[in-house]
């Protein structure tokens, strides 16, 4: 009897999943209820770091493949530096003690796209999932908004920190709101401004850290009622991207 894994959830981690299962020759599929373009989820997030742990990534990948997420990644940062609102430093970590060497930069759509490939026929896009039911046969099938379904013996919830898998399968857990806020971005630097930039905001990726009394209705775990939030970090990153 051959395994069959249903992936729900078609971002960084189901396809990273999914890239690894293929390779392995196991039957794996996955389920993403956006569209695979024009669907603004895509879009967020400007750049992630794979660390080292993470770098495991290249065992699931084709070699091929991994060389084009090199290729696509962006240039190391020289340190990380956290900053007040007035530029003035907080802290820095210099690159040899963040490990740079193994530290990959890269866009988190343009990692995705990767992740994509030679995956055409194992992703279905328009897939909202809504449930789960054990078959008679013990396997678990998994329930679309579209009335379909999907059936095999694992069934892998990567949908995210709302996960509707995890609601039914751990109902009792719950998401806890930290007070932390976090905001990322990247600038646009042209030519002349650039000559007024010093070069640490250049080189270095960057994270102010800002004192902040707001009231904000949080997006998950305060049950939709107002919190006071303390502090707020925001990362700005300008990046050199490889040709």
């Amino acid at each position: 009897m051959s395994l069959k894994v249903i992936v729900i959830g078609g971002g960084i981690a189901g396809l990273c999943l999914a890239q690894g299962l293929k390779k392995a020759g196991i039957d794996v599929s996955v389920y993403e209820k956006g569209p695979r373009r024009a669907d603004p989820h895509w879009l967020q997030g400007y750049q992630i770091h794979v660390n080292p742990n993470g770098a495991h990534l290249q065992e699931c990948l084709p070699p091929a493949l991994w060389a084009k997420l090199l290729n696509n990644a962006c240039s190391p940062s020289a340190a990380f530096q956290v900053l007040t609102e007035q530029i003035k430093t907080i802290a820095v970590v210099e690159a040899e003690f963040m490990n740079g060497s193994s530290h990959v930069p890269i866009v988190r759509t343009a990692l995705r796209q990767v992740l994509l490939e030679g995956l055409d026929d194992l992703v279905q896009f328009g897939k909202e999932f809504v449930r789960f039911e054990q078959t008679s046969s013990g396997r678990v099938a998994a329930i679309f908004s579209d009335g379909s379904a999907a059936t095999g013996h694992v069934l892998v919830g990567a949908d995210g920190t709302g996960s509707n898998v995890r609601k039914q399968y751990l109902p009792s857990a719950r998401v806890i709101d930290t007070g932390i806020v976090g905001a990322a971005c990247r600038l646009p630097i042209g030519v002349r401004t650039r000559s007024r930039v010093p070069d640490h905001l250049l080189t270095r990726l960057t994270c102010y850290a800002i004192n902040l009394q707001v009231r904000s209705r949080a997006r998950c775990g305060c049950n939709g009622q107002s919190s006071d939030l303390g502090f707020c970090v925001v990362a700005c990153g300008v990046r050199l991207y490889r040709p």
